[in-house]
């Protein structure tokens, strides 16, 4: 299974942005340029919280771009060249050669926090994805 794409919205400096990947993927940019952001939401999205600065399960305020906690955040990566066992494993949500998977964290008032919850995304019709791609 390889990442082919992942979607970040409302997260620290990036409000929306999708990064496509290759086999071999850099990430370079000046300082500030959200080179890090990227891979924090990749850590978020894999739950990767050892030797984490930050925690990755419950978000807080300075998580949400601009302080924008109208909107949440999501993380949703593009997986494609899943193995026979990762397809039949995820027949239900695997179509088209792809499966679609979002993090998403959603502002609680009452607790100022954001906890992480994951989601898998279906499409309606595995013959439309084929009638469009």
């Amino acid at each position: 299974m390889k990442i082919k794409s992942i979607a970040i919205k409302n997260f620290r400096p990036l409000k929306d942005v999708v990064v496509d990947f290759d086999d071999y993927t850099a990430f370079v940019g000046p300082n500030g340029a959200g080179e890090s952001t990227v891979l924090c939401a990749l850590n978020i999205f894999f739950r990767q919280t050892e030797e984490a600065p930050t925690n990755l399960i419950e978000l807080d305020l300075e998580d949400f771009h601009n302080g924008n906690i109208k909107d949440p955040i999501e993380i949703t990566l593009t997986f494609h060249d899943l193995e026979p066992e990762a397809q039949a494993e995820f027949a239900e949500y695997f179509r088209s050669g792809i499966l679609v998977v979002s993090a998403i964290a959603q502002f609680n008032e009452s607790t100022r926090k954001a906890p992480v919850r994951q989601f898998v995304k279906r499409s309606a019709m595995k013959e439309f994805g084929e009638l469009i791609q």
